[in-house]
């Protein structure tokens, strides 16, 4: 209905004490696991020792024969550089103004500042599934990188991996229909012996492709009774299963469990690809400056993504005067890298097109 302004000049519109996301997805998931479990950073780079050799100075013997001297070049080192991201928040004086006391439905500093946080899980989301080259190499590594053969590097922490095989990852094409078989194959270069921390940790890949291995079990494993230990969502920092007491009968399933590795999805993961992680081996390394402070950021803006704990590493600027401007500025930082200390244990099944 249309009010005339013997109505509408004299009574307020309302607006609701509270913004809803309808921008952002839910792409969230690299970063919550990856910077909740960041590790500090030391140094002017991260030089990582790794075993690439045997001695081979060992063998049987009898009575006094001769034993074998000598040193075997067993290790080497990676080394990865920090990496830095930042995004910044401008508040005009006037807006300030306008948009306080009375008149305000909704906190603008509140509500400028989770932006910037959700624009930032955003742009780090893509970041981590690419190679780290990005904007002159200034991006942080991604799994391009860290779980590649040698199709997108010939090097990993400036090692050659013709030079040393053992730092090339898993990467196997499918090229076209997946099946158990692959699963199978890609799960067992993955994993060493049956030691619980030598075994894959997550699987992750996007919606078209979890429809695709859903499809998979559901036509060729699953009977009418099954009762699966998984996570019931996509989840950014649990560890164990959790029974998925919400799926009860029906077609379709909220998870999906292979070997007790979780399969999830994620809107930034690499089409057709299903990406094999040992989360054991990916760190996240941290590094803060005295010139910042940590942040909790105010979860102002109703969205999937939830606001980040003290433990992602997140750190900002603090309100600065524009200087010659009459307002306010601030940065959000993220400072570190994202390294893998076994290339071996981490790796993708590419070309997945159907089932």
């Amino acid at each position: 209905m249309t009010f005339t302004p013997r109505v509408t000049a004299i009574t307020q519109d309302r607006i609701l004490p509270k913004e809803y996301d309808n921008f952002f997805d839910d792409a969230s998931l690299l970063p919550y696991r990856i910077l909740g479990t960041g590790e500090d950073w030391g140094g002017v780079s991260l030089n990582v020792p790794v075993t690439l050799a045997k001695n081979n100075n060992g063998s049987s013997f009898s009575g006094l024969t001769s034993a074998t001297l000598g040193t075997t070049q067993t290790r080497q080192s990676m080394q990865f550089n920090l990496k830095a991201y930042r995004i910044s928040i401008s508040l005009p004086g006037l807006d300030q103004i306008v948009a306080s006391g009375e008149a305000a439905q909704v906190n603008l500093i509140n509500n400028e500042t989770h932006n910037a946080f959700l624009s930032l899980l955003d742009d780090v989301s893509g970041m981590l599934y690419q190679d780290g080259t990005g904007n002159g190499s200034q991006d942080f590594n991604g799994l391009d990188l860290l779980a590649d053969d040698t199709t997108t590097s010939s090097t990993i922490g400036g090692l050659s991996k013709s030079t040393y095989p053992t730092l090339s990852g898993v990467r196997t094409s499918v090229g076209g229909a997946i099946d158990l078989d692959d699963l199978a194959t890609f799960y067992m270069g993955l994993t060493s012996g049956s030691g619980v921390k030598n075994r894959p940790t997550l699987f992750v890949t996007n919606e078209t492709v979890w429809n695709y291995l859903e499809k998979l079990i559901i036509t060729g494993t699953i009977q009418a009774n099954y009762n699966p230990l998984a996570y019931p969502t996509v989840t950014r920092r649990s560890k164990g299963a959790i029974k998925a007491s919400e799926l009860g009968g029906g077609y379709g399933f909220t998870s999906i469990i292979y070997k007790g590795v979780p399969i999830v999805y994620d809107e930034k993961a690499t089409t057709q690809t299903l990406w094999g992680l040992n989360e054991n081996f990916l760190p996240y390394y941290s590094a803060s400056s005295n010139k910042l402070k940590s942040i909790s950021v105010p979860n102002s803006i109703e969205t999937v993504n939830e606001a980040p704990s003290s433990e992602t590493g997140l750190q900002w600027s603090g309100w600065k005067d524009a200087f010659s401007e009459f307002g306010d500025a601030a940065f959000l930082y993220l400072i570190g890298e994202w390294i893998t200390t076994q290339p071996r244990r981490q790796g993708r099944l590419t070309g997945i097109t159907g089932v």
